[in-house]
């Protein structure tokens, strides 16, 4: 129990505040929405389920899929599906330029990664434009762009995009929504 005292005129009196008010405090900081910073964003190619990998499973393809990755273990999972080469008709190919495979450093004590995969193509992403929420929910909002032209361009089957943003640790509920 909160205690505040009141002088009046009278003399000194003491008032209880009851811990519902602070409760309702709580819930009214939970309900405030507030946009989170994006600290620095990648985007790149990367292996995703192919149509024939998907045919003889019998599933279908999501259109995205969201990752979160808040240690290295999952990042060294993510890292590992970078194609290592450069994706091109020419051979040989390049070694890939992506920068993850040079090494980002992310300290997971204070930072997090959030990853939107894209599996309908490797030439258009799906960024994340927003973070919005409270210290219960965060929504990452995302675009999925039209393919336009994209899809008459010639592709290689299970390659697609990853748009990658870090942020400020939140271990929380993290939610994707397309906009």
């Amino acid at each position: 129990m909160i205690q505040l005292y009141f002088i009046l005129l009278s003399g000194c009196q003491k008032v209880l505040q009851p811990d519902s008010i602070s409760t309702q405090a709580k819930q009214v900081t939970q309900d405030i929405q507030a946009e989170r910073e994006i600290l620095q964003s990648w985007k790149g190619r990367i292996n995703v389920p192919s149509e024939r990998q998907i045919d003889a499973e019998s599933q279908d393809i999501p259109l995205t899929n969201f990752l979160v990755i808040r240690d290295t273990e999952a990042m060294n999972a993510f890292v590992a599906r970078i194609p290592k080469f450069e994706i091109q008709k020419m051979r040989p190919s390049p070694k890939s330029s992506d920068p993850f495979l040079k090494g980002v450093e992310i300290d997971f004590y204070q930072e997090m990664l959030l990853v939107m995969i894209r599996n309908d193509s490797m030439y258009v992403h799906a960024p994340i434009k927003r973070l919005v929420g409270n210290d219960v929910r965060v929504t990452v909002q995302f675009e999925l762009e039209s393919l336009g032209e994209t899809t008459r361009y010639s592709a290689p089957d299970g390659v697609g995009t990853y748009v990658a943003v870090k942020n400020t640790r939140y271990d929380g509920t993290l939610v994707p929504e397309s906009l």
